[in-house]
């Protein structure tokens, strides 16, 4: 692929505080075989059974499977809670492919129970195509409270953990609820999410209304490519049937679906958002990200990056993010010179295999 030639000099501009030359001598470190190894070990100290939980289920679902969902999800939340501790009672709702109806009867206008406008129906959620499928998904309510949402075919195998199933989809899912409410989705700045959205985004600088979120549009629109899918996989890959496979099917999305433009892919996960017309790609959040996300629990460590995620509900300055301000608190090194010295090199390596 040309554009790897060609993105290599141009990126090593950009970061001309590293010494390549010494770089380029070694083969890089077995980074993410540690990295896996130690989210894996994380799983048998920290875990935290009894955090409060409320489960709505669609009438009829089998309960065979929703025991099966149940002890998923249950794993996966007191693995964060022992990071965490939050108080907050996670919701679940669990409903299988044949429950459109259902799905749209607790989903009315005068009770929307979620702030999201993502359609399920035109994302292939229900009907036969859905039979053989694990899908979820996390969304806020109007106070801001994360919901966790799952549709589980009723040919799904809980026994496999390969891409796409029932247990890596409830990690994951479960590891964004943690997120939304480590940065604050239930305060203010959150709840009215569409008026964050025009704050932060289109408002005139001198908009009073400004004020009204403390300077800043919720965390959420205001976060890189790279960071909430990719800490999400980090957290859910290890765990899969085959994690090198599964690890190795993302590399190859990144080399193979981006054309010419993995320059372009790259520099999207320094600054772009996650929301809004900013140009984020699925390579560039889910992709990227992960490898991104492995450079970063290899420098720091999972603590610390627990630590990052409760610094980024404060307020932004004038000049940067609140995920910005948090990373240099946390982290004692700007985004910008990490992303510089230390994950490009890590992904020109992974890209030189």
């Amino acid at each position: 692929m040309k554009s790897l030639l060609l993105a290599i000099p141009l990126l090593l501009n950009q970061c001309s505080a590293v010494d390549y030359v010494a770089y380029w001598r070694e083969p890089p470190p077995p980074v993410w075989e540690q990295v896996y190894e130690d989210v894996r070990d994380l799983s048998d100290e920290r875990h935290r059974p009894g955090q409060d939980w409320e489960l709505q289920v669609a009438p009829g679902f089998p309960s065979d499977h929703l025991d099966a969902v149940v002890a998923l999800y249950g794993d996966a939340i007191s693995f964060w809670s022992g990071a965490f501790d939050f108080p907050q009672t996670v919701p679940l709702t669990v409903m299988g492919e044949n429950d459109r109806d259902w799905w749209e009867s607790v989903t009315t206008q005068e009770s929307p129970p979620f702030r999201d406008d993502y359609n399920l129906y035109d994302a292939g959620w229900f009907g036969r195509s859905a039979s053989k499928k694990s899908i979820g998904m996390v969304g806020t309510d109007h106070l801001g409270m994360p919901h966790i949402v799952t549709v589980v075919g009723s040919e799904v195998d809980f026994g496999y953990s390969g891409a796409f199933s029932a247990p890596l989809v409830a990690r994951h899912e479960t590891t964004h609820w943690f997120q939304y409410v480590a940065t604050g989705s239930m305060t203010e700045k959150c709840t009215d999410w569409k008026m964050a959205l025009f704050l932060g985004f289109f408002a005139d600088p001198d908009d009073p209304r400004i004020g009204d979120t403390n300077g800043m549009a919720c965390p959420w629109l205001s976060m890189p490519c790279w960071l909430s899918e990719g800490h999400a996989e980090l957290y859910t890959i290890p765990f899969g049937l085959d994690s090198e496979t599964l690890r190795s099917l993302r590399i190859w999305q990144i080399k193979n679906r981006t054309e010419d433009g993995l320059l372009r892919v790259l520099n999207l996960t320094r600054h772009n958002l996650t929301t809004g017309d900013q140009g984020c790609t699925r390579e560039a959040m889910y992709s990227v990200g992960l490898l991104v996300n492995e450079k970063l629990f290899y420098d720091f460590g999972d603590e610390r990056i627990n630590e990052f995620w409760l610094a980024i509900n404060q307020p932004s300055s004038s000049t940067n993010p609140s995920w910005e301000i948090a990373f240099s608190d946390t982290f004692g090194i700007s985004a910008e010179d990490w992303y510089e010295t230390s994950a490009i090199p890590y992904l020109l390596g992974v890209f030189d295999d």
